[in-house]
């Protein structure tokens, strides 16, 4: 995945058989609630987070800075449209295997193309924002596509896409984790829906590690499952490579975390 443009990005699932989701869109499913309202609900949890947050914030982020508001607001535990991926392969890997039984559960990674999307994006964002496509492209490429999806806030769209976003400011643990958020701009179909009518697909096609012939960087989206029988030896693994709980998240919480490798390896 590194050869040629090597701009992928990964996010790692406990469980094989999740989906990419947004807190913001389980939350709606589990309320069973119109799938339209998310995009009323995100605009009224904004504006009651920005009002009351300064009792919390000692540089709070500028009104209009709504891609900051709500990477604050995911950082915090709130729910939002946002999907947390990282550029790191090894690090999806720790957040795939570190809390996953050794059953017979599988987890995975997901691995998204980064500069695919940014190119299909561009596309289909040109006729939903009137811009001339070079802009649009121009702010997914050089801005992190905070412009983009800042304008994408609180409106309907009929299009369905997927954004790679980083807000400007990089809190310590996003910085440390290498993290990038995906940002779909419909809000009423899921994430998976939104990314898989991009690239015109209906589901994903299930192909042995094995019976790969192309390039990865043919391929949009990959879903690497981990078998379970693995993970003992991945997390120790990780450990020796300094991929621990105490390097991704920096303080005493994450450095109580990581004393559990000591079942690995009584000499971690």
């Amino acid at each position: 995945m590194s050869s040629s443009r090597p701009k992928w990005i990964f996010r790692g699932h406990t469980d094989e058989s999740w989906l990419l989701d947004s807190s913001l869109q389980r939350r709606v499913n589990d309320y069973r609630l119109n799938p339209g309202s998310a995009t009323v609900a995100e605009r009224i949890m904004l504006e009651k987070f920005k009002r009351t947050a300064h009792h919390f914030l000692q540089y709070p982020p500028d009104d209009s800075n709504n891609i900051e508001w709500l990477s604050i607001l995911q950082h915090h535990g709130g729910i939002t449209r946002l999907v947390d991926f990282t550029r790191s392969f090894y690090v999806a890997l720790f957040f795939a295997i570190e809390s996953s039984s050794l059953e017979d559960v599988h987890a995975c990674v997901w691995c998204i193309s980064q500069h695919k999307l940014e190119d299909r994006a561009s596309e289909l964002l040109e006729e939903e924002l009137h811009y001339d496509v070079s802009d649009v492209k121009s702010d997914i490429l050089y801005n992190d596509g905070r412009q983009i999806a800042n304008l994408l806030i609180g409106i309907d769209t009929p299009h369905n896409a997927v954004i790679p976003l980083m807000p400007y400011r990089l809190n310590e643990r996003m910085s440390i984790q290498q993290g990038i958020f995906l940002f779909p701009s419909n809000l009423c179909v899921s994430v998976m829906d939104n990314l898989y009518s991009m690239f015109d697909v209906h589901a994903m096609d299930e192909v042995h590690f094995r019976h790969i012939t192309h390039s990865f960087n043919d391929y949009c989206v990959i879903k690497l499952v981990i078998p379970s029988i693995c993970h003992k030896e991945i997390m120790a693994d990780l450990n020796r490579m300094n991929i621990t709980a105490s390097s991704l998240f920096p303080g005493l919480d994450g450095h109580a975390r990581s004393l559990q490798y000591v079942l690995l390896d009584p000499m971690a």
